[in-house]
């Protein structure tokens, strides 16, 4: 079914549901256990070529917080809620050009929808006496304001975030949780632009590891070490839509992504103190370093190594150390 925005076909559906249903079914081994132990429970379930492809994404899994029963519950009837209508909910401000992705976070973190689209105004005394004499004084609206906290739900990159968490610290009280979706597992669907059928989706889920998020947090590196700033790195299992319309004999290279659509809460990641960003930084690196050492111990390469470096100088984590030979070296200053 297409309806020129938004559509969901009835092979889709029956996968957006089985995934629901497995979710759901399977809460009662979820409880408290960590993520590895998770996709070890996948692997036996899921014997054959799916099951060997979760055994080798398992490697690759980090230590995540327990995700409680009743918040996968939660998140998966929310997903459940916005699959099966097929449609956007809402008529609020940030939902006229949102997708999916946004809304289900949203609804996830705050269901009342009267704390959602509000405006923030100033708060702080000298800033209301500097809005009262300016007329176009800057003001935001936040994804979901509730008591003394604001939550931004950030689907995309963080660089649009700069101007709008940096006047939330300087004109505001408030509390900033910033919640970003990381595709954990994704699976990629296929669909032919004139039919809007889904011709293929991968067997193989694509895994993305929470340090993916070093480049974004880059954006944000003044504000990492105010404790009003924090962050919710959300887990997911994520179906993800592209358009055949590609180059290539496949018509897959450079084609155009649609929505990603999430399934499943796998596990958290909350980074609200500068200790915290020490998963960033791995433990085998000596006190000096170069880049290119931080580079093969973190697997982050290229330009996002260098990203991921000055964040954790933003975090207090490290400083810019003297030169080793031609290259730049970095020093821990904690231990």
């Amino acid at each position: 079914m297409w309806n020129g925005s938004v559509f969901i076909m009835p092979k889709d559906m029956a996968i957006m549901l089985c995934n629901y249903c497995s979710s759901v079914d399977n809460l009662k081994f979820y409880d408290k256990i960590s993520l590895s132990d998770r996709e070890d429970f996948h692997v036996k379930k899921n014997k054959g070529k799916e099951g060997k492809i979760l055994a080798k994404s398992a490697k690759k899994t980090v230590e995540l917080d327990a995700v409680a029963r009743a918040d996968a519950m939660r998140f998966a009837e929310v997903c459940l809620s916005y699959v099966s209508r097929g449609v956007h909910l809402e008529d609020g401000i940030g939902t006229l050009a949102e997708k999916r992705m946004h809304a289900i976070l949203k609804n996830f973190v705050c269901a009342d929808t009267a704390c959602h689209e509000i405006p923030v105004l100033a708060t702080l005394p000298e800033q209301k006496r500097e809005a009262a004499t300016n007329k176009k004084s800057t003001r935001y609206v936040a994804d979901v304001l509730r008591g003394s906290n604001i939550w931004e739900i950030q689907t995309g990159s963080f660089y649009p975030l700069r101007e709008k968490i940096a006047w939330y610290m300087q004109h505001t009280p408030y509390v900033v949780t910033v919640v970003a979706p990381v595709p954990y597992r994704k699976y990629i669907n296929w669909i032919d632009p004139e039919t809007r059928a889904v011709q293929k989706r991968s067997a193989k889920p694509h895994v993305t590891k929470p340090t993916a998020m070093a480049d974004e947090l880059y954006w944000l590196r003044e504000h990492l070490q105010n404790p009003r700033l924090r962050f919710e790195l959300l887990l997911l299992e994520v179906e993800e839509y592209r358009l055949l319309d590609g180059y290539g004999k496949e018509r897959k290279a450079r084609a155009s992504k649609y929505e990603k659509i999430p399934t499943a809460l796998c596990g958290t990641v909350t980074l609200e103190k500068p200790e915290d960003f020490r998963m960033f930084l791995p433990e085998d690196l000596p006190r000096q370093f170069t880049a290119a050492q931080y580079a093969k111990a973190s697997g982050i390469r290229g330009r996002y190594s260098y990203y991921a470096l000055h964040m954790l100088v933003g975090a207090g984590l490290l400083a810019e150390g003297e030169k080793i030979g031609r290259a730049q070296s970095w020093v821990r200053t904690q231990e």
